[in-house]
């Protein structure tokens, strides 16, 4: 799985990083994200530019 973990100070986007597991193991990728998410959320999180941006202003 990917997930954004650190963002790039010069332009505010995210930093992915990516984790594996054995062949099978997605649980152990779902707890994981789990408390990745809980550790450290990023849901609401937006960059400057990104596509759910309204540029109508």
């Amino acid at each position: 799985m990917s997930v954004p973990l650190g963002i790039d100070p010069a332009t505010g986007m995210p930093i992915g990083v990516q984790f594996a597991a054995g062949y099978g193991r997605e649980d152990v990728l779902f707890r994981l994200a789990a408390q990745l998410a809980k550790a450290a959320p990023w849901a609401e999180r937006k960059p400057a530019v990104w596509a759910g941006a309204d540029r109508s202003s």
